[in-house]
């Protein structure tokens, strides 16, 4: 709170406390307040009498302060002092501290405190004595009435059993819950408890974990039956009760061991199941034999349409359900890609594509994303085949993506035309997916040097483990 003083005040807010009468406080701007104190703080400390009238001051009047520098003039000396140290060994005082660090930082407050002899101190001092007449010849500009406080606010800062942390910690811990989604929570819940069952059946500690626990739990879900997202679902399970329960997060650093059992038991289940999703990347070179295919239509514009539209994946290292849409019925405006959601730096000549995402994965909320894709020297430019598509798209409403007979664009056709183009080229494409662009442009920028930081910047990727199993 110190730090204010470097700046020059933009408020000020004087105050004042009687031993037994009252408090009270006014502002440079005219506002004020005046109150009487509770009878069961006739045995309080001079000190927390004077440090109440700032505190309730600030907490009233904060919203308005919102980004200012205030200044609070006292003529108690270890109040001076207790702001602006912010320590004190009177827990009542802590309390109103704790109090007013929470409105300062609420409504981005600088404050503060200076020293005032008492007898400069007058009109406060009336304040306090609940002499309005004479703090009215004092302050000739004070507004006519006073401000009154809400009633919980003033509960929650005079309260004799100081409970504003724990009233926090209730709210925090709300907040803690509902950052789940209520199927996820049930998730977590069910792979806490088989941990916690699983723990007191091998007589080990459950909390903190250890990775070798946490490896032979694996194995047993594995041997159980569960399937490896199940799994990994009961892994983010602990971990959130591990944060949760204030143990910090188990997973850093990267527990390698258990990263390799959990990938033995995807790799696992898929060879015995005989369903293995491995998903190949698209990489440049698979690109061009794409383009070479659609390249003996050239004049074809639902293969300009397909060809932007994999090269909007690759290079914007995008999901296949962010630029398609469900369904020929399933196109939502304020979702899905469409025309007004693309721009050009320069319409003379364009050298960056700029594509708005109104909703993604890591967007549930639909803030919108928007991405920056340049201009390239090769044959797989993204911003020359998005501007050759454009041409012969027209200003047909619906999604960005339309097939000249007004069919969308969706996941489905998108992969079974690339297949099939894989296919005349002489790959084998039962490997290829909708998901393979945005794995080839990781994997391609990850083989010529960028750092994993950056990639998961390109990629909107929330953690390393997402892309690199």
């Amino acid at each position: 709170m110190a730090g204010a003083a470097l700046r020059k005040p933009q408020v000020i807010l004087t105050s004042d406390a009687s031993g037994s009468r009252g408090c009270g406080a006014y502002t440079s701007t005219g506002e004020w307040f005046q109150l009487a104190l509770m009878e069961d703080w006739n045995g309080v400390h001079i000190t927390v009498k004077e440090l109440l009238p700032i505190v309730l001051g600030v907490a009233m009047w904060g919203p308005r302060w919102k980004g200012l520098t205030a200044q609070c003039r006292c003529d108690n000396a270890a109040v001076v002092a207790i702001i602006n140290s912010g320590r004190s060994r009177m827990d009542r005082a802590m309390h109103l501290m704790r109090c007013l660090s929470f409105f300062l930082a609420r409504w981005e407050v600088s404050l503060v405190c200076t020293h005032i002899r008492g007898v400069d101190n007058g009109a406060a001092d009336a304040l306090s004595r609940n002499d309005l007449p004479s703090f009215q010849r004092l302050v000739p500009d004070a507004a006519r009435e006073p401000c009154n406080f809400p009633a919980q606010l003033l509960q929650c800062v005079v309260s004799s059993t100081p409970d504003w942390t724990d009233r926090l910690d209730q709210t925090v811990q709300s907040l803690f819950v509902s950052g789940l989604a209520t199927s996820t929570h049930q998730t977590y819940s069910s792979g806490q408890r088989r941990y916690l069952r699983f723990c007191e059946a091998m007589s080990v500690q459950a909390l903190p974990t250890r990775e070798e626990v946490l490896c032979r739990f694996v194995a047993q879900l594995a041997q159980d039956g569960l399937k490896h997202r199940t799994i990994r679902m009961y892994m983010a399970g602990i971990r959130h009760l591990h944060i949760e329960k204030g143990l910090g997060d188990p997973f850093l650093p990267s527990l390698c061991r258990l990263q390799y059992v959990l990938r033995g038991v995807k790799w696992t289940q898929a060879v015995e199941g005989g369903n293995c999703r491995q998903r190949l990347p698209i990489t440049p070179s698979l690109l061009r034999a794409i383009k070479g295919i659609w390249d003996r239509d050239s004049d074809d514009p639902d293969l300009a349409m397909l060809w932007a539209a994999c090269c909007l994946a690759f290079f914007g290292f995008m999901r296949a359900g962010e630029l398609t849409v469900p369904s020929d019925q399933g196109y939502d405006p304020t979702i899905h890609l469409s025309l007004g959601d693309i721009s050009v730096d320069n319409p003379a000549d364009p050298g960056v594509l700029g594509v708005r995402l109104k909703a993604s994965k890591i967007d549930p909320f639909q803030k919108g994303i928007s991405l920056l894709i340049g201009r390239v020297a090769s044959d797989i430019c993204p911003v020359a085949a998005m501007l050759a598509y454009l041409l012969v798209r027209g200003h047909q409403s619906g999604p960005l993506f339309l097939f000249r007979d007004g069919r969308f664009l969706t996941r489905q056709r998108l992969v079974v035309a690339v297949r099939d183009a894989l296919r005349l080229a002489g790959v084998d494409a039962s490997l290829y997916a909708g998901h393979s662009f945005r794995i080839g442009a990781a994997t391609t920028a990850a083989a010529r040097g960028v750092e994993d930081s950056v990639i998961m910047t390109l990629g909107r990727w929330r953690s390393l483990a997402t892309w690199t199993t």
